[in-house]
């Protein structure tokens, strides 16, 4: 099961009324899925499975003063989806999927992630610019983590 199944998976579950839990398993990865009162929970249920959100994968940076004066107000951090391994492109040698300054189309693949020995294709839900990539290739990432600084268009 790779991330875009999970994501589609999450999404069906919220938008169903009927539904209050949901199990899955497939090829020895298991996915539960449990409504709250408030929000749905993803479960690990797997020792090697790494937990999923309905959260989006960005967060808008405030307008706080200092993001105001840092010149970021309106810029969303994108955020990783999944913990794995940061890779800039899609092999050695090769030509990193985005850099800095370059505008990027919805859909378009950021970086891979690997996870459990998974190479998991990370794509921009935006139309943007980046702004800053704060990760190095091969670096270890959490849920979460920022990975690019962007600026919508």
């Amino acid at each position: 099961m790779n991330f875009k199944e999970i994501k589609k998976l999450i999404s069906i579950f919220e938008d169903s009324k009927i539904l209050s839990e949901l199990e899955v398993e497939e090829s020895g990865f298991k996915v539960r899925l449990k409504k709250s009162a408030h929000e749905t929970e993803v479960i690990q249920t797997t020792p090697s499975a790494q937990p999923s959100s309905s959260k989006p994968s960005h967060t808008a940076v405030g307008k706080t003063e200092e993001a105001h004066e840092a010149g970021m107000e309106g810029l969303i951090k994108f955020e990783s989806p999944i913990v794995g391994t940061f890779y800039h492109a899609p092999g050695t040698n090769k030509k990193p999927f985005v850099k800095e300054g370059e505008i990027v189309q919805k859909g378009q693949i950021l970086c891979i992630i690997e996870a459990m020995k998974i190479m998991n294709e990370v794509e921009v839900d935006i139309k943007g610019r980046i702004i800053r990539v704060y990760v190095e290739d091969g670096t270890p990432v959490e849920f979460g983590q920022p990975l690019f600084l962007i600026e919508p268009l």
